[in-house]
């Protein structure tokens, strides 16, 4: 109703209110205006805080890594939103390594690790790190079409891992191999592009 949206506006602007003691005012006259408890108001709008300070660390690190494997994100991203039996027949296959990102190599290991043991994933957006290099991520993937995104995101890991291991392959072949396997490497590269377009 328009009580709460109206309430909801006022927890977001005193949220960014920098003065605890501001912020204390507000709050108990938003409280009696609303007729709501005031200490469960103080709470709520302490957590919008702390979820924006989160937020604006998150992206920071986001925008000085760059974008470069953004699709790397958003596939670990998505296996906290799908089933977890989707998530874990998404995971087969793709080793660590394939990351470029050694960030997310690492966190991808504790995925596996999690799901190895038969423990939900989600525990580990409660680890620090993990929380703050993701939690945007996770927020910010649509409820629809994840599957079609994380399958996407593992056809990208997928194939740039075997384009990698192709390319250390030219370089320490002699020069007769080395030119069966640039072209290898050209028709994979065109096939993939080709498979793009056609999904666009």
């Amino acid at each position: 109703n328009a009580r709460l949206r109206y309430l909801e506006k006022m927890k977001k602007l005193l949220s960014g209110v920098r003065s605890p003691y501001r912020k204390e005012v507000y709050a108990e006259k938003t409280a009696a205006v609303f007729q709501v408890d005031e200490k469960l108001l103080k709470k709520d709008i302490d957590l919008s805080a702390a979820n924006n300070t989160l937020k604006r660390v998150s992206s920071a690190k986001y925008k000085a890594r760059g974008v470069t494997y953004i699709y790397e994100r958003e596939f670990i991203a998505s296996l906290f939103k799908l089933p977890e039996d989707v998530a874990l027949m998404l995971t087969e296959n793709i080793s660590p390594d394939y990351f470029h990102d050694k960030n997310l190599s690492d966190i991808f290991k504790k995925v596996l690790d999690v799901f190895s043991k038969g423990d939900n994933i989600n525990v580990l957006l409660c680890e620090p790190d993990i929380g703050s290099e993701l939690s945007e991520a996770v927020m910010n993937m649509p409820d629809s079409d994840v599957y079609r995104l994380a399958a996407a995101d593992r056809e990208k890991i997928i194939s740039n891992s075997v384009m990698d291991n192709l390319s250390k392959e030219i370089q320490n072949r002699p020069s007769r191999d080395a030119a069966e396997l640039v072209r290898k490497k050209f028709e994979m590269a065109r096939l993939a592009q080709h498979k793009r377009n056609s999904e666009d």
